[in-house]
């Protein structure tokens, strides 16, 4: 076991009052991380493991808290947030598309106001909090998505697919 791990562990236990689920869940993606990174030292192939974890609870039991508190001790850079609402969609959370503002831009050029014709769709667009925490970095993010139970009948099957393929397709 690495020993920073083990330290790790043992503060959340200190700090952490209840929420065993949670706590169990963290030791177990831990576990998943030493042996993949074993493999990785013997040479041997191995598939990134899910590192998604799911916190339920009533309010003020400390869900917000506990995922400031991964992002801050293993450094994963700030936590990204969400609030549901019962209006929220999956695709404003991965990105959003400014097809006004390109068709603009593609107009001016088209009249030979500025420079070459408009081919990428990139500057377009900008990441939401889903797409962000899923862009392929070396260190994950944490993505803290509030009031989950406001949302559309459809969005938690809907965020399920799209957390168990880890990637999503943009058609613009």
């Amino acid at each position: 076991r690495d020993s920073n791990i083990d330290s790790l562990l043992d503060e959340l236990d200190r700090e952490l009052v209840g929420l065993k689920p949670v706590k169990t869940r963290i030791r177990e993606i831990a576990a998943l991380l030493l042996i993949a990174k074993l493999r990785e030292s013997q040479g041997l192939t191995t598939e990134r493991p899910t590192l998604h974890m799911s916190f339920t609870g009533r309010p003020g039991t400390g869900k917000s808290s506990l995922a400031l508190s991964i992002a801050w001790e293993l450094q994963l850079g700030p936590v990204l947030s969400w609030a549901i609402t019962s209006r929220s969609h999956l695709q404003h959370s991965l990105y959003r598309y400014d097809a006004v503002g390109r068709l603009q831009e593609a107009n001016l050029r088209r009249l030979g106001q500025e420079g070459p014709p408009v081919t990428s769709a990139g500057p377009y667009l900008t990441l939401g909090p889903l797409g962000t925490a899923l862009v392929a970095r070396e260190r994950p993010r944490v993505l803290l998505i509030d009031e989950f139970d406001k949302s559309d009948i459809d969005l938690p099957n809907d965020l399920l697919n799209i957390l168990e393929e880890g990637q999503f397709a943009i058609p613009e």
